[in-house]
């Protein structure tokens, strides 16, 4: 585990760091929230199975200070807490810990992408108009003993937590909680005196009924799960939330005795953020993660016009006289330009969507804090954060040219800029001619004209601050040559108007025909040329 605490050490912030444990392909940020006098050894039985598909985060109260209130604790957490991601987050809050997510979320929508709370409800004691919340009275009692002792405030706490009609059941919980305790008397977590009370003072004060309803009117998913023999927490709680599952049988701690139910409703919060991929895609990437350990020695056209976007994007920094906070390289692959835009802004994220690229990209650049694999039409990342879009060959594979410029659009801040190059019509036109002799099948892309990928950014919100079509030609000794580039990049699969084609092998012979049709291009120098038709584009979000 690595730690962070905020400045004034209320809260400690731990990334789940076990390798044993953790899967290498999640992505999404969880961050777990434990509720009143706990920590978040409470989630070790969900941990494992979580660090399969999330990167997940422990979010503990250290100390509240003296004085300090839910909003201004609840704002010290984000402002210690989202520094650490360039994507919107996740949370899973049990108890008090639903509380803080909502609070949170409410304050930073831009920044949160789905909540599951646990055993939480918008108004812990009864206001008058909530019967179904807790006494005023009997929360009373309780907090006046554990201000005379807290102690004997604990252990009663614990009973009602462990409160069940399954006697057996109830019996082995309150073993386990008693151990839990002694964990944390060990490892000095057990929550101080005025904390405890401050705690309590929070849950006192809390309606957030409007600030659930306000999140359900957003694209946050919010997902209640309740447990039928909660003392704490009644299940008429679900009225307050239009997506809550009641778990029977299940006291306070139901997440320990019924985990695979909070297990599958967390996986379901990561497939709402994380729409299934096009088969498509997956197979595209499949052929670059193929690649990754071949293609810089291989790319010396793709690194020649990447290095020709990087120089615009640098002097569009320079000419604004204002260093980017936030860049993002959209389309990575093996993180080469990644590596060096981190020298022109604070963060940094590289997206790709192929995991081999990705995982050749952080073996090779340990420095580069940020990957995320992900959809460049759909990138889990915060809404008006990012500064520039850097970009380089990389969206000709996207499905929908227009569906990627509007999502970029709303992950820029106003006055934000996309710089790209990207392919257009005549791209390898020698090689697909001389393959006409050979058969019938479609052997290179079929790119976008340049009229056409003007449309697209005249039909968009961005204003077109320059583009450019010109030719970068590669030349080799043999058509052999270029097509073993071809492949040791990935781009052995064609992308169609109908869809993907992976052409067959060819047999010696074809292989024969399409070198003795390439001889007609070659140049005086001896020397045969392979054209590239470069539309670079440069586009900014108005103010």
């Amino acid at each position: 585990m690595t730690g962070k605490y905020s400045l004034n050490k209320t809260w400690l912030i731990t990334h789940y760091t076990e390798r044993y444990a953790q899967s290498s392909k999640a992505r999404q940020p969880l961050v777990l929230l434990s509720g009143w006098s706990c920590d978040s050894q409470i989630f070790d039985w969900l941990i494992s199975g979580l660090s399969q598909h999330f990167v997940i985060v422990n979010a503990e109260l250290n100390v509240i200070p003296e004085g300090q209130s839910f909003e201004a604790c609840c704002k010290e957490l984000a402002d210690t807490l989202f520094p650490e991601f360039t994507q919107a987050v996740s949370f899973l809050g049990w108890s008090l810990g639903g509380n803080i997510a909502i609070e949170i979320a409410s304050k930073y929508p831009q920044r949160c992408k789905a909540l599951t709370l646990l055993a939480s409800s918008p108004v812990f004691v009864n206001h008058n108009d909530v019967n179904w919340a807790m006494q005023a009275e009997e929360f009373e009692a309780f907090k006046q003993q554990v201000a005379n002792d807290a102690a004997k405030g604990l252990k009663q706490f614990d009973k009602l937590m462990t409160h069940s009609n399954d006697k057996s059941n109830a019996r082995s919980l309150r073993l386990a909680l008693k151990d839990y305790r002694q964990g944390q008397v060990d490892n000095n977590k057990i929550w101080s005196h005025n904390t405890l009370n401050t705690g309590l003072d929070f849950l006192a004060s809390l309606d957030q009924r409007d600030c659930i309803k306000q999140l359900e009117e957003t694209n946050i998913s919010v997902h209640s799960i309740l447990f039928s023999n909660d003392a704490l927490v009644s299940p008429n709680t679900e009225r307050c939330y239009s997506q809550c599952d009641v778990v029977e049988g299940a006291s306070h701690l139901g997440f320990l005795t019924h985990t695979d139910t909070v297990y599958h409703a967390c996986l379901s919060m990561l497939d709402n953020a994380n729409p299934e991929p096009s088969r498509n895609k997956q197979s595209i990437a499949a052929s670059f993660s193929h690649a990754a350990v071949n293609y810089d020695g291989a790319s010396d056209v793709q690194q020649r016009i990447a290095a020709k976007v990087y120089a615009r994007l640098e002097a569009s920094i320079q000419l604004n006289n204002k260093a980017p906070q936030y860049i993002i390289d959209a389309g990575c692959g093996t993180g080469l330009w990644t590596e060096k835009l981190k020298h022109l802004a604070k963060h940094v994220t590289g997206v790709d969507f192929a995991d081999g690229m990705l995982n050749f990209a952080k073996s090779q650049h340990p420095s580069v804090q940020h990957w995320l694999q992900a959809d460049l039409e759909n990138m889990p990342l915060i809404a008006e954060q990012s500064d520039y879009i850097f970009s380089s060959l990389a969206v000709q594979w996207c499905d929908n040219f227009n569906t990627m410029l509007a999502h970029w659009y709303t992950l820029l801040k106003p006055d934000g800029e996309v710089i790209l190059a990207t392919l257009a019509t005549d791209t390898l036109h020698e090689l697909a001619e001389c393959f006409t002799h050979v058969d019938a099948q479609t052997h290179v892309n079929d790119f976008y004209s340049y009229q056409q990928l003007l449309g697209f950014v005249e039909d968009s919100q961005f204003s077109l601050e320059y583009s450019l079509q010109e030719n970068e030609v590669q030349y080799y000794s043999s058509a052999i040559g270029l097509m073993h580039d071809l492949k040791s990049i990935g781009a052995q699969t064609i992308k169609t108007n109908k869809g993907l084609v992976k052409p067959k092998p060819m047999t010696k012979s074809q292989l024969s025909l399409v070198s003795s049709s390439y001889e007609k291009y070659r140049t005086a120098d001896k020397r045969l040329p392979a054209t590239y038709d470069v539309v670079y584009l440069h586009l900014r979000k108005p103010a």
